[in-house]
């Protein structure tokens, strides 16, 4: 084992053992209830507890249940077994799911830009805020990125490195002194009948894309990011021949027959209704969530959005160290476009595919990152590059360079911690003339409830009455005093806010204002708040 990796398995041990040792500063979040009930219900019906798979709500057929059932086991384990809180026990899988996908980062981008961009690539994702934050809870988007990551991994594996054009990788290509001109029809005949079929690899791509595809539909995307720069590949390369086209249809007979089996296996929907597979990828490309989102002060419906809203918000979501490190790895790429065309097409259709459908009119677009979360691994990928070309110049220079970037990122992390999902970088704070929760939703999952509840606990009067207005049903999940209600009436004594203004009712601003409330209690991070208790006087 290189000393490289060796470095990252120790990172990426202390990744997940200092997150799974804060697991408890992480609180549940909105969407949470709605996915482990899938998981219940697919569960129930597998055990034979019921022979009928219904949920609460229609939309949740479209949501496959894989990584929940997971996690109803496990979770289950967890609590049955070593004794553990329920949310507590539901996001230690998650975490896992991370640390996995981490691991393909890893190997993924060591085969596409070497170990040294791999590395860093994997560090910078271990320290980007909002990520972090959604390793713990989120059960959605978090699988979807190990899944998505791994299975790029083994495409790669089964369409690239099982080829020798004549060489067993893509050193060939890369070495100009080994290229051929294309009239060379001899040894153009040699290269494509070299070709290989790796089954291994490509049965790995059809069961990880198939365990996405059994958890969540967006995953398709992975095959136009890869083969998009595949086929871009084998024209700019003159690999394309009967030979290759054989061969290539071969895999791609397997990998679609193992991804169907393996969605079917996991998915019991489908065991009664398979008509539900194909409906879900309408369901996610259009999707009817239609409700207000507050952006740049103003209120919107999700599908009225302006444009340039995931680019933006990823843009102001990500530390200000890593985005010039992404500039300096565009500038990278851009050089490295003609020596290795298929690894630059693939990060960039990556980082950037996904984004482009969320410009599209009509799409909805909502809850920050939330949504685009799969785009970032790509972005951190591009960011290594940008830190390697600085290597490149002065190792000296990028040594010292390096430190100030890792710090600065430690301390944003340090200082937003440990609501890394609402995070805004340095330049978006200054420039803003008044506090973010007048632009945007700095708190829109729910996951400052768990504070909220802690204070609540420790310091509200006796037989109080806690109005909740947003997403009270994650009150559940937390152990309350048994003197305190959690109800909105008249006669409630406190009203407990998260900063999401668009699902906050219109009356209850007033409400407030006319009973002169007090502020007893806020979730503050840098110039902006998260969460708001106040205390209402009695009439």
């Amino acid at each position: 084992m290189s000393k490289t990796r060796k470095i990252f398995f120790i990172l990426l041990l202390a990744f997940f053992v200092f997150n799974l040792a804060t697991i408890s500063d992480y609180g549940i979040t909105w969407d949470e209830p709605a996915q482990h009930h899938v998981g219940k219900v697919a569960k129930d019906y597998l055990s034979g507890k019921t022979d009928k798979l219904e949920f609460q709500r229609e939309d949740l057929i479209f949501y496959g249940p894989f990584f929940e059932i997971l996690n109803q086991y496990f979770g289950g384990w967890m609590m049955d077994i070593f004794g553990i809180g329920y949310a507590n026990a539901f996001h230690i899988l998650i975490l896992i799911a991370s640390a996995i996908g981490i691991f393909f980062l890893f190997k993924l981008a060591s085969l596409l830009f070497g170990e040294r961009v791999a590395l860093i690539s994997s560090v910078l994702l271990m320290l980007y805020p909002r990520f972090v934050a959604h390793s713990h809870y989120n059960p959605k988007d978090i699988p979807l990125f190990a899944f998505f990551t791994a299975t790029l991994y083994f495409l790669h594996r089964a369409f690239i490195e099982s080829k020798e054009y004549p060489s067993t990788s893509l050193d060939f290509a890369r070495d100009k002194s080994l290229r051929v001109s294309a009239t060379d029809s001899s040894m153009n005949l040699r290269s494509c009948f070299s070709a290989k079929a790796d089954k291994k690899s490509v049965w790995f791509a059809g069961i990880f894309l198939g365990f996405g595809l059994a958890t969540r539909a967006d995953i398709i995307l992975v095959l136009p990011v890869f083969f998009i720069p595949y086929l871009a590949y084998l024209i700019a390369e003159k690999r394309i021949c009967s030979d290759v086209i054989k061969k290539d249809a071969f895999l791609l007979v397997n990998m679609t027959s193992t991804a169907l089996a393996t969605v079917f296996i996991f998915w019991p929907t489908l065991w009664q209704n398979p008509k539900i597979f194909f409906e879900s990828f309408g369901y996610f490309l259009n999707h009817g969530w239609d409700n207000s989102v507050f952006y740049l002060g103003q209120f919107y419906k999700a599908k009225e959005l302006p444009w340039h809203y995931a680019p933006l918000y990823l843009a102001i979501a990500t530390p200000v160290a890593m985005l010039v490190l992404i500039g300096f790895g565009l500038f990278n790429l851009a050089k490295k476009i003609r020596a290795d065309i298929f690894s630059v097409l693939l990060i960039l259709t990556w980082a950037f595919l996904r984004i482009f459908f969320a410009m599209i009119p009509n799409a909805a677009r909502y809850d920050g990152i939330r949504h685009f979360l799969m785009v970032v691994p790509a972005f951190m990928v591009i960011g290594a590059l940008g830190f390697d070309f600085i290597l490149e110049k002065s190792k000296k220079i990028g040594a010292v360079i390096g430190v100030l970037i890792l710090i600065s990122l430690i301390v944003e992390f340090g200082r937003i911690y440990p609501f890394g999902d609402s995070y805004f970088n340095e330049i978006t704070r200054i420039s803003a003339p008044k506090p973010l929760e007048n632009y945007f939703e700095t708190e829109y999952w729910g996951a400052s409830y768990k504070q909220g509840v802690d204070w609540i606990n420790k310091n509200a009067d006796l037989n109080s009455k806690i109005c909740v207005p947003m997403a009270d049903h994650l009150l559940q999940f937390y152990k309350i005093r048994q003197d305190i209600k959690i109800v909105c009436a008249g006669d409630s004594n406190y009203i407990m806010i998260m900063q999401r203004p668009s699902f906050l009712p219109p009356d209850f601003k007033s409400f407030i204002e006319n009973r002169k409330s007090d502020i007893v209690f806020t979730i503050n991070r840098f110039n902006y708040n998260l969460l708001t208790i106040l205390k209402i006087p009695p009439k």
